[in-house]
């Protein structure tokens, strides 16, 4: 299980690499469900944590702490408010539509961890 920070340490010293100026690697952690997708407007991609198959996450503990269970990590690319759901890039399906509701309870729920790329 990885979260944002790891992620964001390996991003930017992938730019650093391939001597990418234009680009960073923001861990927005807390930031509101809708903010982000306003991100999505301006093109940035924003990477959420959810869990496979999208339920509602349960706690698993273990002597070490708690954590939920099953952790993935996908790709928002678009919302349809009219249909009141978003498009994820998730690496195990591929492109799908996800309702809106859903997607945000379940990003609240792990604790608003998210990346943006801008």
């Amino acid at each position: 299980m990885c979260y944002a920070s790891p992620i964001k340490q390996a991003v930017t010293s992938y730019f650093t690499d391939i001597n990418e100026d234009s680009c960073r690697c923001y861990d927005l952690t807390g930031t509101d469900f809708d903010f982000l997708l306003k991100e999505l407007i301006y093109g940035h991609p924003v990477v959420i944590w959810v869990l496979i198959d999208y339920v509602i996450p349960k706690y698993k503990e273990k002597s070490w702490g708690s954590y939920h269970t099953p952790s993935h990590t996908v790709l928002l690319t678009g919302i349809n408010y009219m249909k009141g759901i978003v498009y994820i890039n998730d690496p195990l399906i591929g492109e799908i539509e996800v309702d809106y509701k859903l997607v945000k309870e379940i990003y609240n729920i792990r604790g608003k961890k998210c990346l943006v790329i801008k």
